[in-house]
């Protein structure tokens, strides 16, 4: 029960701030300027005040952990799966030996699920070593490593 001109967020808008001129085709300011500056100040306060909010609770969490080794043969597949849970869009990167890993142009390294599944088609030895997907928010990152072994037969 709040009237259309009520400073509450629950009954927030811009519309008795502004007026539209058909023959001109603009839009006018029918109050002064501070108390449109205002009104887009609170929009965005609405937006991006989480102060209630605990960041452990924001922040990007993993929900699977990757295995902590890892031994596979010269020529396998490998698929790793990182699956996170965040209530804002996530940003997920994958690391080997702390240099960050990008597909290749012969799709023996490639991401598929919005980044979530790394799939090598045929390791190497190069391959061997710290497998580290990151996945981040911003309210937090989390973070899970998998040792890789690769046996290489004589």
């Amino acid at each position: 029960m709040t009237s259309q001109n009520s400073k509450t967020y629950e009954s927030f808008s811009i519309k008795p701030l502004l007026r539209y001129n058909k023959t001109a085709k603009t839009v006018e300011v029918k109050r002064s300027s501070s108390d449109v500056q205002a009104c887009f100040s609170k929009l965005f306060d609405i937006e991006e005040n989480f102060s209630y909010f605990s960041g452990h609770i924001l922040k990007a969490r993993l929900l699977t952990k990757l295995p902590q080794t890892l031994t596979l043969n010269v020529g396998d597949r490998l698929k790793l799966v990182c699956l996170e849970n965040a209530l804002f869009p996530t940003e997920i990167r994958w690391y080997l030996n702390d240099a960050v890993l990008y597909p290749t142009k012969d799709g023996r390294v490639m991401f598929e699920n919005n980044k979530r599944e790394l799939r090598i088609t045929a390791v190497n030895r190069k391959d061997a070593g710290n497998i580290t997907c990151f996945v981040q928010n911003r309210f937090g990152i989390d973070s899970t490593t998998c040792v890789l072994h690769i046996k290489v037969f004589k």
